[in-house]
């Protein structure tokens, strides 16, 4: 995973983007590309519909520069939220075609809504987090390591890796206060994670 953009660099990157500097924009997308499809993704499970919602985040970003505000967080977080808010409003799109087409009903298109809107959110709580947290929760969340081999990996202290892992999963709890969700629904553990507590 890429390390955080220093505010200077998101500062720079914002005026190149509004002085309309092409090599800006390609910049930019070696950067944050993989992130913005991969949180698509996650959302839509289609990889038309990703790579489309891609081009609409970049598109906007190129078009409205002036709307990122580092004072809201750094310009990976305010990627990542453009891109989950796209990939949200176009699976509702997509999700109410098929219900007037007769496929499903107006519960099982607002379930499915719901967990992919908490699926996308607990990826962006990741990505937007510090990221001694974030690189701790990778560790556990995807590589499956336990809190004493993420200290090692981190060379940090058990006591500190616990903290963060800690920390990092409260933040991470927040993605599943969604309606419809609570025991049962499917929305009220980590998404893709059993287990997941477990490393602490």
């Amino acid at each position: 995973m890429p390390k955080d953009a220093p505010p200077r660099w998101d500062r720079r990157m914002q005026q190149r983007l509004a002085r309309g500097e092409a090599a800006a924009l390609g910049e930019l997308y070696d950067r944050f590309a993989s992130l913005v499809h991969g949180l698509a993704h996650r959302v839509l499970d289609d990889e038309d519909a990703a790579d489309q919602v891609t081009r609409e985040v970049f598109g906007h970003v190129w078009e409205n520069p002036q709307s990122f505000d580092p004072k809201d967080g750094s310009m990976r977080a305010w990627m990542a939220r453009l891109t989950h808010r796209r990939a949200v409003h176009r699976l509702r799109q997509a999700e109410a075609a098929a219900l007037a087409d007769g496929e499903g009903t107006a519960e099982e298109l607002e379930l499915k809504v719901c967990r992919a809107a908490a699926a996308a959110r607990a990826d962006y709580i990741v990505t937007s987090m510090p990221a001694p947290l974030r690189e701790a929760l990778e560790l556990a969340y995807f590589q499956r390591h336990d809190y004493r081999q993420t200290a090692s990996r981190l060379s940090i202290t058990e006591d500190e890796a616990r903290r963060r892992l800690r920390l990092g999963l409260q933040l991470l709890s927040t993605a599943h206060t969604v309606p419809g969700s609570g025991p049962g629904s499917g929305l009220d553990t980590a998404p893709g994670a059993p287990g997941f507590g477990s490393a602490l």
